[in-house]
């Protein structure tokens, strides 16, 4: 009964895992590993907790995912059979790359597990059946790595031959990350519609497959195909759908972060240390991609200028930044909420860590908030980027002035400035 109740557990993890399914990993993966550790099951005991540790990078808790991933590194070690030690380590391997994606963007760390993965992957026996699907998939994300890299010669080499590993394939859930890839490099390449082809079959996939996910990093992509080809509307309404995907995600996080923020387990509690980093960043890594720093509005930098009585802040900011990355941001503010969020943490990476230190309570609304405030973004520039009315951003504001236990006196733009 244990044993099959066993096998039941790891599968319903392998489709919530598929389907971004967070809550659903939450809910059935303490039982796993419980079970799994009982009846000694090397293989699933590792694949359950390389599913937590995914978990746990998707809410942002990142020194407990890094923690869940050496446990199922060294449990894959002890694996008898030489194609699930493989396949185990390939998918730790993937997994360690999402965490240095997530985490600090370490393009060659990213790399090099990326590079892990596929040859784990490649030492899969050949009358493996999946073992083409696996190449693909560690393919593609080398793949993506490498664009973002910049080298896009060499990235389209390994996506191609991911296509190709899966063309008589069943499986096609891989598609959408393909796809996806090979309308990245369309649009690097001016080609504009063939792009936009293979953002709509990416898209279809993504829907098939329920990876809702993948959607959220896609819609972007068409929406600035649309915007390349001068269709206007259609790019504002693959905008649109990007929105409602993405507050469909950040609630369904947020649940899940509640939850765990009451774990009891000190074993994992003195690993656990918050990060304040936006959910999916990975997936907003390769939307920034497709971002040409050319396509800057000269117009928004003239409705984006700070007031006179904000000089001092201005020069504050100016002394750590360059012009060209103000403008990218400012750019960024007007178009897209997501990306400049993403933007403004790799410009000023310790700005959440210092404010957070101090502030230990404040949610992921107030750090957004607060990354408009650095910028000297005016109540009314906020409510316009954020889709809000001007009262809803004057409450917030008075909000975040009790948290940071302002008195009447202090003013907030130059105090948060200061971090």
């Amino acid at each position: 009964y244990d044993g099959g109740r066993l096998e039941s557990l790891i599968k319903f993890l392998e489709i919530y895992y598929n389907t971004n399914n967070i809550n659903g990993i939450y809910e059935k993966v303490d039982e796993t590993i419980r079970l799994a550790t009982e009846l000694d099951n090397n293989y699933i005991l590792s694949r359950a907790l390389r599913y937590r540790a995914w978990m746990y990078i998707k809410i942002g808790k990142y020194n407990l995912a890094k923690y869940e991933l050496k446990k199922a590194a060294e449990i894959a070690s002890n694996i008898i059979d030489n194609d699930q030690k493989n396949k185990s380590l390939m998918n730790i391997s993937s997994t360690m790359a999402s965490y240095y994606e997530a985490y600090t963007s370490d393009t060659d760390s990213m790399l090099s597990y990326a590079n892990k993965a596929y040859h784990f992957a490649s030492n899969i026996k050949s009358s493996n059946p999946d073992k083409r699907k696996y190449l693909s998939a560690t393919a593609t994300v080398i793949g993506h790595i490498l664009l973002y890299k910049g080298n896009v010669k060499d990235a389209k080499k390994y996506i191609l031959n991911a296509e190709e590993n899966l063309i008589n394939s069943p499986d096609k859930a891989t598609l959408v990350k393909i796809y996806k890839a090979l309308g990245i490099i369309s649009m690097k390449e001016h080609q504009h519609e063939l792009a936009l082809d293979y953002f709509n079959k990416s898209v279809f996939l993504a829907k098939k497959y329920n990876q809702n996910d993948e959607l959220k990093n896609i819609y972007p992509m068409v929406s600035k195909a649309y915007e390349a080809l001068k269709d206007y509307q259609k790019a504002l309404h693959q905008h649109n759908n990007y929105k409602k995907i993405n507050d469909s995600l950040n609630f369904e996080t947020k649940k899940v972060i509640n939850k765990i923020k009451n774990l009891q387990n000190k074993d994992y509690r003195r690993f656990d240390s918050f990060d304040y980093s936006i959910f999916g960043v990975c997936l907003l890594l390769i939307t920034l991609m497709i971002v040409p720093k050319k396509d800057i509005v000269e117009a928004s930098k003239s409705e984006i200028m700070v007031t006179t009585e904000k000089e001092n802040q201005k020069q504050n900011i100016l002394s750590y930044t360059t012009i060209e990355q103000l403008n990218q941001l400012t750019d960024l503010a007007t178009k897209n909420e997501q990306a400049f969020y993403t933007k403004f943490q790799e410009i000023y990476p310790h700005f959440i860590i210092n404010i957070t230190e101090k502030f230990p309570k404040l949610s992921t609304a107030d750090i957004r908030l607060c990354a408009y405030l650095k910028m000297n973004f005016d109540t009314k520039q906020i409510a316009v980027f954020t889709n809000s009315t001007i009262r809803s951003v004057d409450a917030k504001k008075y909000r975040l002035r009790k948290k940071l236990n302002l008195t009447p006196e202090e003013e907030l733009y130059a105090y948060v400035s200061k971090f």
